[in-house]
C-alpha cells in the first residue's frame, strides 16, 4: 500500500486459543481476564513478540508460520523487524527467556515440562541456552525465587 507498517491484528479468540494451551501460564490468569496480555501492541516488533508468545506451545513459532499470521511472506517480516531494529531468532529468543523466567519462578512445573511449552525439544538445549543468556542453571534460577 505504501505506507509504512507498524502492527498487524490476530483475532483476539486465535491468540486465546493458543495462549491458553501453555500449561501452568493459564491457571494463573486471573478469573474473566483475557489470556491477551493488557498491554495492547502499539507497534510492529510488539506485535510480532506477541504473535510469538501466542505460538510457543505449538513447538517453537517458526517463521514461515508467523508471517502467514501476519500476512506477510517471511521475508517481508524479515525486513520489517529490521527496519525496526530486531531480527526474528531475537525475538524468539528473547520470548522464550522471558516465558522460563516465569515459569520457573511461579510455576510448579518440571524442567522438561518447560521446555516442551517453549518449543524445546530436548531439556538440556533449553538448560544449556537459558545458562548461556542468564548465568544460571534453570533449577537453580528456581532456587533464587522460592528461596526469596
Amino acid at each position: 500500500t505504501g505506507q509504512r507498517c507498524t502492527s498487524f491484528t490476530i483475532a483476539i479468540p486465535d491468540l486465546e486459543r493458543r495462549i491458553s494451551t501453555v500449561s501452568g501460564l493459564a491457571a494463573r490468569r486471573p478469573k474473566g481476564a483475557s489470556a491477551v496480555s493488557a498491554n495492547i501492541p502499539v507497534d510492529f516488533k510488539a506485535s510480532v513478540e506477541q504473535l510469538i508468545v501466542a505460538l510457543m506451545p505449538d513447538g517453537g513459532p517458526s517463521i514461515r508460520i508467523a508471517a502467514e499470521l501476519a500476512g506477510l511472506t517471511p521475508r517481508t517480516l524479515q525486513r520489517r523487524l529490521a527496519a525496526a531494529g530486531a531480527s526474528y531468532s531475537d525475538l524468539v529468543a528473547s520470548a522464550r527467556l522471558r516465558m522460563a523466567k516465569q515459569c520457573l519462578a511461579e510455576s510448579s512445573m518440571s524442567i522438561t515440562e518447560i521446555a516442551s511449552s517453549l518449543g524445546y525439544r530436548e531439556a538440556s538445549n533449553f538448560a544449556r541456552g537459558f545458562r548461556s543468556r542468564t548465568g544460571f542453571s534453570p533449577t537453580a534460577y528456581r532456587a533464587m525465587y522460592k528461596h526469596a
